[in-house]
């Protein structure tokens, strides 16, 4: 991402430029472009690579189980993923389409249990959440949080090591 935010910064460092040197009136259609070219990457930051939430939460691309493969092709030992939880999550992204926390934390658990049921099918037996929130929000956690944590890991076999990570 350090590449899109270099990005923005030539393009309004350019558009500052001009500015400066020439003042408002005299601005170049180069510059007006810089402006047009910094809100598209930024839109494409939060519609394509998920900056923000827009819309409703879905699984539409499942990738762990690719990140799970490339890691343990190197090692004969069993390689365990670790995933942030859905309280984790909702503390850290933008969000301007949920109003209420506990249904963002539920549809991430359902997105996340389709990206573990993908991992685990592949053959992954040892899998991480990270939930540090939990220590943060203990109210939150024992009211939705957990839940949400068991909704992660529905219908995933006995045999399969999990394991919760609060820091």
């Amino acid at each position: 991402f350090k590449i899109l935010f270099s990005k923005i910064e030539i393009a309004l460092a350019g558009r500052a430029a001009e500015t400066i040197v020439f003042g408002e009136s005299e601005i170049t259609q180069c510059s007006i472009n810089d402006i047009s070219c910094a809100t598209n990457i930024v839109r494409e930051m939060v519609t394509k690579y998920g900056f923000s939430i827009i819309g409703p939460i879905s699984s539409k691309e499942i990738r762990m189980p690719l990140d799970w493969k490339s890691a343990q092709q190197f090692t004969k030992n069993p390689v365990k993923i670790t995933l942030p939880g859905p309280m984790t999550i909702t503390d850290s992204v933008a969000n301007n389409y949920y109003d209420d926390l506990k249904k963002l934390g539920f549809d991430l658990a359902l997105a996340l249990n389709e990206e573990i049921k993908a991992l685990v099918d592949a053959g992954c037996k040892y899998i991480q959440i990270d939930e540090p929130v939990f220590a943060r929000k203990p109210e939150e956690a024992n009211t939705y949080g957990m839940e949400n944590l068991e909704r992660m890991m529905y219908g995933i076999p006995k045999d399969v090591q999990r394991v919760c990570h609060i820091c």
